[in-house]
This record gives C-alpha cells, sequence and structure tokens, in this order.
C-alpha cells in the first residue's frame, strides 16, 4: 500500500494476557475482531466523510474503491489505505508540485478514535458472555 494508517492498542500485552486466561493461550478471538470492526469504521469513515468531497474533490471512484484493510497483523495492528500512486501525494502533500496534503485517512482516523475503545470493550465482553455460558 502506498498510503498506511495503522491503528494499534497501547496496553496490548496486559489485554492479550487477560484474555489468555479465558481460554487457551493464543486465542484472541476478541481482540482481533476488535481491531477488524476498527478498520471497518475507519474505512468507512474515510470512503464516506473524507472521499465524498468534504475533504477531497473525488470525481471517480477509483480513490475510494481503493482504500483496503489489511487482515489482522499478529492480533497486535490492522493497515488501511491505498495502493493507488496518488494516495500518497493526496495524503502527505507534494509540495514540488504546489499539492498541500488533504489528510483523508488521517482524518478518518481521528475522527474514529473516540469510538474504538467502546468496540474493544463489547468484543471482550462478548468474550467473556461466551466464557461464562461454558
Amino acid at each position: 500500500m502506498a498510503v498506511r494508517m495503522r491503528v494499534s492498542v497501547s496496553g496490548m500485552p496486559a489485554v492479550r494476557e487477560a484474555l489468555s486466561r479465558l481460554k487457551p493461550p493464543g486465542s484472541d478471538a476478541a481482540v482481533k475482531r476488535a481491531l477488524q470492526r476498527s478498520g471497518k469504521l475507519v474505512n468507512e469513515i474515510t470512503r464516506t466523510k473524507f472521499l465524498s468531497g468534504q475533504v477531497l474533490n473525488v470525481v471517480d471512484d477509483d480513490l475510494r474503491g481503493s482504500i483496503r484493510t489489511d487482515p489482522v497483523k499478529r492480533n497486535a495492528f490492522i493497515e488501511i489505505g491505498s495502493a493507488l500512486p496518488q494516495a500518497d501525494p493526496l495524503e502527505f502533500g507534494w509540495p514540488g508540485h504546489n499539492l498541500r496534503g488533504r489528510h483523508y485517512m488521517e482524518g478518518a482516523v481521528k475522527r474514529a478514535e473516540p469510538q474504538l475503545p467502546r468496540i474493544f470493550i463489547e468484543e471482550i465482553e462478548r468474550e467473556l458472555a461466551g466464557v461464562a455460558r461454558r
């Protein structure tokens, strides 16, 4: 991907340690689901709020359609971005061509940030409820 934003959680080792006590070691289903949901949220905000004319005047769906969320890596983070050649200059700018950065991905991450703790709490509660039913 040309443009990448990484969503990670501080304190992840403590979360993984606590969850490992609930299920067999290496089973981080709640964290993986929370990261996947977080990636989908950032992806959706990028497409609908930042690539729909408000921040960038997108005239076709090339950039909007190129935003991808990579699979969860080591149950610790996800990457969201686009591999299109114009994605980097549009996000960060291109001073030699008088193009200022539009920060469409960074803006989406910032907008999603207040919702991310709730996503993690919901998935951990879901995992705990499943353990309680066993």
